[in-house]
């Protein structure tokens, strides 16, 4: 079904329990082309080796899923249009809202550019320190000590031109260089892009790198 094909972000489902429905907030980039959904989350199989994923075919407004040749859901297109994909689930009323990735968002950068670099963070009025390991991204608030780093997983990939990072707090930034200066997109509810300037700083990088080799040996035990 060509008309379905692209590059999308899951932003939230629904799953309706008798008149309660439970929203739960997504960020998952997804894959729809060649017959085949591909959804690539921090942790799971995709981020290495794309060898789950669900092969599907049309027939109507209706898509029937199988994984593997084992199982299978039949999904009903309820809304479509160029900005927004809405499927719902046939037999258990699952509602899962997409939300196109704008062409615009590819980037020709390569990802190592940023990996062992420290840069300032800005949200709103809020500016913190990021410091991209290759597994991990470190962060800290403003005038706090650099021992005091936290720390979530993270994933680098570049899929159909896209640079994305997935992260282990479950959002997801596409990355995006404009005029040698980084930002970082993400999608929020209702469709809004979200874009975070991040400005690399010299920092004494020493001591968060020796804190992100300790959280590696720790994850080998």
């Amino acid at each position: 079904m060509k008309r379905i094909e692209g590059n999308w972000i899951i932003q939230y489902s629904i799953l309706k329990d008798g008149d309660n429905e439970i929203i739960s907030p997504n960020s998952i980039f997804t894959t729809i082309e060649k017959g085949e959904i591909k959804d690539y989350q921090f942790g799971t199989e995709n981020t290495d080796n794309i060898d789950d994923y669900f092969e599907y075919f049309s027939f109507g407004n209706y898509l029937r899923l199988t994984r593997k040749n084992k199982s299978f859901f039949t999904f009903k297109i309820e809304d479509f249009n160029k900005d927004s994909l809405v499927l719902k689930q046939y037999d258990r009323g699952r509602i899962i809202v997409y939300q196109k990735i704008p062409e615009y968002l590819k980037n020709n950068t390569n990802l190592t550019k940023i990996i062992n670099k420290s840069f300032e963070l800005k949200i709103g009025n809020k500016i913190d320190t990021v410091f991209f390991d290759d597994s991990f991204l470190m962060f800290k608030k403003p005038n706090e000590s650099i021992e005091k780093w936290d720390s979530e997983g993270l994933k680098m990939i570049k899929v159909n031109g896209f640079d994305i990072l997935l992260t282990g707090f479950n959002t997801t930034f596409i990355l995006k260089e404009i005029d040698e200066k980084f930002y970082l997109n993400s999608f929020g509810l209702g469709g809004k892009i979200e874009k975070f300037t991040i400005e690399e700083i010299k920092i004494n990088t020493e001591k968060v790198k020796k804190i992100v080799e300790k959280i590696k040996e720790f994850e080998k035990r």
